[in-house]
């Protein structure tokens, strides 16, 4: 009986992959190498915004607002910079996601 497959000489390695498998992650790390800059400039551009946050003048505050106006402000400032660096820590996850690959 004949095989149904050509045989080539090669022996089966189970934990090689195949080449199609192989062409996806050639094409997801140039992908990721592509976006790297980007990231980095994301942390960059979010790190400047949270600078900038820390100052009073930033939020218009002077002396002749009432005070419960300049509580709210700072308390909702506040929330904003948790934000910004909860979105620092992600794209620093992201960076070094791709840093492992």
């Amino acid at each position: 009986m004949e095989d149904l497959l050509p045989n080539d000489g090669q022996s089966f390695n189970p934990t090689e992959l195949p080449e199609e498998r192989i062409e996806e992650d050639q094409l997801e790390q140039a992908k990721a190498a592509q976006s790297y800059p980007i990231i980095e400039d994301l942390i960059e551009a979010t790190e400047q915004k949270l600078t900038e946050t820390d100052s009073l003048k930033c939020l218009g505050i002077d002396s002749a607002m009432p005070a419960v106006q300049v509580q709210i402000l700072s308390e909702a400032n506040k929330k904003y910079q948790a934000l910004l660096v909860s979105h620092i820590e992600w794209l620093k996850g992201l960076k070094e996601l791709y840093e492992s690959r």
